[in-house]
């Protein structure tokens, strides 16, 4: 169903492209479908960048926090050394693509590939 369609998608099939006109010997019906027709390609070979979309991203990818408890609190605890650290993987992925995953290679269907998991780490490194 249309209404399902994302709206960048929507925007693909959206009028007619620019210097086509009513008289155009290859006017695009604008409720059809376009492809690519083999059998007159001589009429097809046009680079085009209709379907090119802004792959462009931003990911932060590791991030890791260490903290060290002071001395003087963990003396108290008959211990020598007490460290903490908090990391995380695919924190964040900034991009314009809508439902897709940029770092995913895309041939026109999505593969059922599953999305990049975000992982919590949290860990002690206590020293007797």
């Amino acid at each position: 169903s249309v209404s399902t369609l994302h709206s960048d998608l929507l925007k693909a099939w959206n009028g007619v492209p620019a210097g086509i006109t009513e008289s155009s010997l290859n006017r695009i019906d604008p409720n059809g479908i376009p492809v690519v027709d083999f059998e007159r390609s001589s009429k097809n070979n046009a680079t085009s960048t209709r379907f090119l979309l802004d792959g462009s991203y931003f990911v932060i990818k590791n991030i890791a926090l260490n903290y060290t408890i002071p001395r003087s609190l963990v003396e108290k605890l008959d211990l020598s050394d007490v460290g903490l650290t908090l990391s995380v993987e695919n924190l964040v992925t900034f991009t314009s693509l809508k439902g897709m995953n940029p770092q995913q290679s895309f041939l026109g269907t999505n593969d059922n590939a599953f999305v990049t998991a975000r992982v919590f780490s949290l860990g002690v490194n206590i020293k007797l």
